[in-house]
């Protein structure tokens, strides 16, 4: 069985460019946006909080200052 593929040049550039054209459109519409947000937890800071270097009521305020808006 032989499979005959008689496409013209002209057909094949027009195929081609709507396909770059979907491409581009595609990546253009994306979100920068990165699908996980990070949260921070308070162990992770156990030592300054049982020194007293940091509040737990000023926990949230302190992750906000580095962009963290997820804590725990």
């Amino acid at each position: 069985m032989q499979l005959s593929h008689n496409v013209s040049r002209r057909k094949f550039l027009a195929q081609s460019g709507l396909a770059a054209s979907a491409l581009i459109s595609g990546t253009a519409l994306a979100k920068d946006e990165a699908p996980l947000k990070i949260s921070l937890a308070q162990w992770t800071i156990n030592p300054e909080l049982r020194s007293g270097k940091i509040d737990n009521l000023d926990f949230a305020k302190e992750a906000a200052k580095h962009g963290i808006h997820a804590v725990e």
